[in-house]
């Protein structure tokens, strides 16, 4: 999370030129829940960590640019900022979206998801629709194959796409690669994103293939890949050229993330008549390459007896025993998820019952969950003797 200064300055530049609304909040505060939208965003669609929990910084905020507002607004301002987000989607804006909101309780479809932690409220200021856009080409989250062309007085945003389109040669060095690896290790993946499903394995660390590829296409060819040029999929040229050059691509492993599929699914099925006879004898197999995460045993260790028998989450003691130990039954969960760029250290790790286990992957209030438990952890790290 930036500073609040650093959230003023991009307020005073997106906010250039644009009329002060007469009525609803203000045009700083409205630009200052948009930006705060886009690092929230930004950190969601990148798999990267805001720096301190989604309450901290609305606190944080509530001490700058929303001093005016009660603390209790500010997120009920920011999922409007959410519908506006959806409304440009739907007018053509190329806005990142993954999975899709769902009312808890009833299940009903809220539209995509645009940023995950904050549904979409109702009721949206016009200005929004006019301020999101400037805040997203600032923080560049727009793909490059897109141009805005204008701003219109009444609130539409029109966007033209150019899809760049390159020819991929028949194959890669296995050099090059290397090449793109070290200059990703050197320099970071920009302008190129993080993958969300795939990664390219060597020695042992995950790397986005596509960043990867441009890379080393670069390293061959000399010329620049522009971001958003090349597909990720299973069975792309993009990935063969890859495998061709001895690397291994692999699907990222997030627990519980085919359980939750195939009961999605299910849901979505549950207006059609019941089959008992629904099945098959003899289900079908499928193999797929994962990444699973070497974790360390004293981690595990440290962690089982900080919670001596006790959910770290209820306070409740376990169900049953580990037949395997005799010990409590408790489950480790990493709080920043392993395969979202977590640390395997004890103070990202919790000893949780099964149920507040599958809470923190599948509840609907799964985020604040977590949120609830790095504070708990927190507090046994910091009076923890030095």
């Amino acid at each position: 999370m930036i500073s609040n200064q650093e959230i003023q300055r991009i307020v005073d530049s997106i906010t250039e030129g644009l009329e002060e609304p007469s009525k609803g909040w203000s045009l700083n505060e409205a630009a200052a829940c948009c930006v705060f939208w886009c690092i929230v965003h930004k950190a969601w669609r990148d798999g990267t960590d805001l720096g301190m929990t989604k309450k901290a910084a609305v606190e944080q905020l509530h001490r700058g640019p929303l001093s005016g507002r009660s603390i209790g607004a500010i997120e009920p301002k920011v999922m409007n900022v959410t519908s506006a987000a959806q409304t440009l989607l739907e007018r053509g804006m190329p806005i990142y979206n993954e999975g899709r909101y769902t009312k808890r309780g009833t299940g009903e479809d809220m539209g995509p998801m645009v940023c995950k932690g904050y549904a979409p409220a109702s009721n949206i200021q016009a200005c929004l629709v006019d301020i999101l856009p400037k805040a997203l080409l600032h923080f560049d989250l727009l793909p490059d194959e897109y141009v805005l062309e204008s701003l219109s007085s009444t609130h539409e945003a029109r966007a033209r796409r150019s899809r760049i389109s390159i020819d991929l040669p028949e194959t890669v060095e296995h050099e090059s690669v290397l090449e793109a690896i070290n200059r990703i290790d050197a320099d970071g993946i920009a302008p190129h994103r993080k993958n969300h499903t795939f990664e390219l394995i060597h020695d042992g660390k995950g790397y986005p293939p596509l960043a990867v590829l441009a890379f080393a296409l670069e390293h061959e060819n000399g010329e620049v890949i522009p971001a958003g040029a090349l597909r990720g999929e299973d069975s792309s040229n993009e990935f063969r050229l890859l495998r061709s050059a001895g690397f291994s691509i692999s699907r990222i492993h997030r627990e519980g993330q085919a359980e939750d599929e195939i009961q999605k699914e299910a849901h979505s099925r549950s207006a059609q008549p019941i089959d008992e006879n629904a099945g098959s004898d003899r289900p079908e197999k499928r193999s797929s390459e994962v990444t699973q995460y070497d974790r360390d045993q004293n981690v595990v260790r440290a962690v089982l007896q900080r919670a001596n028998g006790l959910c770290e989450g209820c306070r409740m003691e376990s169900g049953f025993i580990r037949k395997s130990t005799g010990e409590p039954y408790l489950e480790v969960h990493h709080i920043k998820f392993l395969s979202d760029g977590g640390p395997d250290r004890a103070w990202n790790a919790v000893a949780l019952c099964p149920n507040c286990h599958r809470r923190c992957h599948y509840a609907d209030d799964w985020e604040a969950f977590n949120d609830s438990l790095y504070e708990k952890v927190d507090a046994v790290h910091r009076s923890a003797p030095s």
